[in-house]
């Protein structure tokens, strides 16, 4: 998972983060309901991407 979800008490928040690469903040969201699809949509987008950029393996002949 490349994501994290975490409620911030002062500005009573849902922050979502991305902790793959590097810690960066990608999406603020008033509810969890509403972090936990942005979430989600994240993640989808993600997996469709990584499915088209894995560099193909070479069989041999």
């Amino acid at each position: 998972m490349k994501y994290a979800i975490r409620y911030h008490k002062l500005s009573r928040e849902w922050l979502i983060f991305n902790i793959d690469d590097q810690f960066e903040l990608v999406g603020m969201h008033r509810t969890e309901d509403e972090a936990v699809l942005h979430l989600m949509k994240l993640e989808e987008r993600d997996r469709k991407r990584d499915q088209f950029t894995k560099p193909q393996f070479e069989t041999a002949a």
